[in-house]
């Protein structure tokens, strides 16, 4: 973009969506990224005004890295180094998700399974994806309850387009690093600190676990679920002990930073001493800063109607699978509909591929192949079909929002823990 003139575009988040806010005439001498900031607006609240670059970067519009750093080639060095240390993070990923789908496929017809999902009912498949994508807003009134202790002021717009961004981050680049970029977007539109915003995710990822549980305990004493069940030819008690301890250890986990939050400060100060000073500081404030986002679970009531809430969720989750059994015409109940959703709930916890290839795979195989005894084939065409109609629309959405705030996927992880190091 030349020189002369520009872009600078506003967006704000409203109780219903991200909506472009202003567009105003802007040339180099008027303002650069560097003085563009948050600015509040009484009817719109939190709104982002960002102006395109002068001639001396480029580009389109995007918005102020933090602490003014400059958008030249320092910061192609800078996107370079966060993605090398994704690197790691991502081959793990998906070394998971080969090793699963390497599983899941080996000796199965691939054609068999082409012409099961070409013969799928594109309506009722599309039905389960819009499921799946409504899902969000549930999350996004759920969040409302987990960040009031943080006395920050959210709209249902930020909400939904933070949790759409985050969605979008693990479908495009895996490991669960959008439960990261979540409370980064969130930061961004909302006046709450990207720490408090990931102890609210934590507190969700317990409050899910025991929802899912309960469910999970409701299905199994249902008259419908198969008495002789087994995974991998052992009881499928064992796999639920495995699923109810590590339940367990992270409500043990989540326990001792309510009850002795100062304790695990000094033992975060005492493990941090190992790191060079500028990185153990910036670890001991995220952790300060974290703490707070967990306060919810110190109020009964809101704490149940949080519950209340993921156990909205996840079986409205559950019915997005009861509608993709009718797209690919198996005669599956809600019992069979809830075991596949807390199957895949515990597959997709693991580290994984973008979109959580494989693990999906393998939460719908030990549910409908194995326990429920649907051949293979129509079973593998159905998670294919469910991942992808749920996959397309919240990736498309998340890239919308993050566009419209200039967030890049090459300096995300970057950008996140410079916010993460931020107090206040």
């Amino acid at each position: 973009m030349g020189g002369s003139s520009g872009l600078r575009v506003g967006w704000a988040a409203d109780e219903r969506l991200i909506r472009p806010l202003d567009v105003e005439a802007w040339s180099p001498g008027s303002g650069t990224d560097q003085d563009a900031r948050a600015t509040t607006s009484p009817e719109w609240g939190w709104a982002f005004r960002y102006g395109a670059r002068s001639a001396h970067g480029g580009g389109r519009p995007g918005p102020p890295r933090r602490g003014g750093a400059s958008t030249s080639g320092g910061d192609a060095r800078r996107e370079t180094g966060a993605i090398l240390k994704l690197d790691w993070k991502a081959g793990l990923g998906l070394a998971v998700s080969a090793l699963l789908l390497w599983w899941v496929f080996r000796g199965e017809d691939l054609g068999q399974i082409a012409r099961g999902l070409a013969s799928a009912d594109l309506v009722m498949l599309i039905a389960s994806g819009a499921i799946v994508t409504a899902g969000g807003l549930i999350r996004a009134f759920r969040w409302t309850l987990l960040l009031e202790p943080l006395g920050a002021a959210t709209s249902l717009g930020a909400r939904w387009a933070a949790l759409n961004i985050g969605f979008m981050v693990t479908n495009v680049l895996g490991g669960r690093f959008g439960e990261v970029a979540r409370p980064f977007a969130l930061s961004r539109m909302a006046p709450v600190t990207m720490s408090g915003a990931l102890g609210t995710v934590v507190l969700e990822r317990v409050l899910d676990a025991v929802a899912l549980l309960v469910l999970l305990l409701v299905t199994l004493l249902s008259p419908a679920f198969p008495r002789d069940a087994t995974v991998m030819g052992r009881p499928l008690g064992y796999a639920v002990s495995g699923a109810i301890a590590v339940a367990a250890l992270a409500l043990a986990l989540v326990s001792m930073m309510l009850v002795w939050p100062a304790l695990v400060l000094r033992v975060v100060r005492a493990l941090a001493r190992v790191l060079p000073d500028h990185m153990a500081e910036r670890v001991v404030a995220a952790v300060e800063a974290f703490l707070p986002g967990l306060d919810l679970a110190r109020r009964p009531a809101a704490l149940l109607k949080a519950l209340l809430w993921s156990l909205l969720l996840w079986a409205w989750m559950a019915a997005a699978f009861w509608t993709a059994f009718r797209a690919f015409g198996l005669d599956l109940g809600v019992t069979a509909a809830l075991f596949a959703q807390c199957s895949v709930s515990i597959f997709v916890a693991l580290p994984a591929g973008p979109g959580f290839l494989g693990t999906m795979q393998a939460g719908v195989g030990v549910a409908v192949h194995e326990v429920f005894g649907v051949a293979m084939g129509p079973t593998l065409a159905l998670s294919i079909g469910y991942q992808l109609a749920g996959f397309i629309p919240v990736t498309l959405l998340g890239l919308y929002y993050a566009y419209g705030l200039g967030i890049r996927l090459g300096s995300l992880e970057e950008e996140a823990e410079t916010a993460l190091g931020k107090r206040g």
